[in-house]
């Protein structure tokens, strides 16, 4: 009688019984770090809420609503920022050891912002796609915007890829590093940092200096989104306006120095509550305060 060792048949009985996913048995190509408010992760036909620790797999999509963030560290250690109302599908992501070899990652609609590791291999290569964009990546910090329709965010679950996206019009802004940016089958222009790449929905690339606005898109409720925008390093946004130059507060400082020039009184005397000095002062030397969620910074 053969003996058959009992490791072996337990080893037939897991590979027999146990049922692996076609798509999605390779290794994990990264990890969810911060999720926030309504985001999942889209595998398939399954899409579960993201969750802190949660390993992402090739070909998951990230799918945020009006208030939804989720920040991810490749296996490489880029990292990747997904704002609201946005669905961004990693398609490939190849390591070598810690090293990236190659990376697509197909931005169907919404807002992210990157920060990708130097590439240090030999013809290694990272790549973000939009319906209209092609952004060749070397090593850089960037945010790539493209605003959906409704019609898009009420299919937001719906089996669809890139290629089945109408033209949407892309907006990517560098703050370090540069991008080539490519569409239409064109050859590439490319992007340097304070620079922003605009895409048009026929495929036109019109490239210029960052003004104020183009890190900026607005979540269905008209809301701003705010990865990043209030302390954008390089690209020459502008500071958020100070306390002192909101123009309703303009109008009570003046109104109150009016006040004051018209009873003759000195704030610095005593028959001037102290309080009123006090707010009289802080009117005139405001201390900006940033305020942004504490996973914006890499």
């Amino acid at each position: 009688m053969i003996r058959v060792p009992l490791f072996f048949i337990l080893a037939i009985f897991m590979l027999t019984t146990v049922p692996v996913s076609k798509g999605y048995a390779a290794a994990s190509i990264g990890r969810i770090v911060h999720a926030y408010g309504s985001a999942w992760v889209q595998r398939g036909a399954e899409r579960e809420q993201a969750e802190k620790g949660q390993v992402v797999f090739r070909n998951d999509s990230i799918v945020t609503g009006s208030r939804g963030r989720v920040k991810i560290i490749m296996g490489d250690g880029s990292k990747v920022y997904i704002g609201a109302n946005s669905r961004v599908s990693l398609r490939k992501y190849s390591l070598r050891g810690s090293n990236l070899l190659s990376a697509s990652i197909h931005m169907l609609w919404g807002k992210a912002r990157f920060f990708v590791n130097k590439l240090t291999l030999r013809n290694s290569s990272f790549r973000v796609r939009t319906s209209t964009a092609v952004l060749g990546v070397r090593g850089t910090e960037f945010i790539v915007i493209v605003p959906p329709t409704p019609e898009l965010l009420n299919n937001a679950f719906g089996n669809f890829t890139l290629e089945d996206i109408p033209a949407l019009a892309t907006r990517t802004i560098l703050t370090e590093g540069a991008v080539d940016v490519s569409a239409g089958g064109a050859a590439p222009k490319r992007l340097l940092p304070g620079h922003t790449a605009l895409v048009d929905k026929v495929g036109k690339v019109s490239i210029r200096e960052t003004g104020e606005g183009d890190a900026y898109l607005k979540d269905a409720d008209g809301k701003l989104d705010d990865i990043g925008e209030s302390k954008v390093k390089g690209h020459g946004l502008p500071k958020p306006p100070t306390v002192g130059d909101h123009p309703r507060l303009k109008g009570k400082k003046a109104a109150f120095k009016k006040k004051l020039r018209q009873a003759n009184v000195n704030p610095s005397l005593n028959g001037v509550p102290q309080d009123a000095v006090n707010a009289l002062q802080n009117l005139n030397n405001t201390t900006e305060i940033i305020i942004k969620p504490s996973f914006v910074t890499p």
